[in-house]
């Protein structure tokens, strides 16, 4: 999702895992859908109950990054209990728990 992306925030996508404690279900303009960090959204329309239509305000991707015991990864931001980051020797970003990484540097 880009900046200032509108998307529809589904309220009715919950997952009671404390993990998940401020990451909202979103389904983007293209039907790509997954969660998003509450803090860069802003909501700008009350569609129903369980719906609010939102504008992004920053550049975001949903990306899960696959990681194995041991790899080394370096973190850029952490939000809401996870960690924006990528393989060492790697282009390929994306979010993983914090639960999962043991601070070494």
């Amino acid at each position: 999702m880009a900046k200032e992306d509108y998307v529809i925030v589904d309220m009715s996508v919950k997952d009671d895992d404390p993990e998940w404690a401020d990451w909202l279900w979103c389904i983007a303009q293209n039907d790509l859908s997954g969660w998003v960090p509450k803090q860069i959204l802003n909501t700008i329309e009350i569609i129903s109950t369980e719906k609010q239509k939102a504008i992004v305000l920053e550049n975001y991707s949903a990306n899960e990054l696959s990681v194995d015991e041991k790899e080394i990864v370096i973190g850029s931001r952490i939000m809401n209990g996870w960690l924006w980051c990528w393989k060492e020797n790697s282009d390929i970003r994306g979010w993983i728990p914090l639960r999962n990484v043991i601070n070494v540097a």
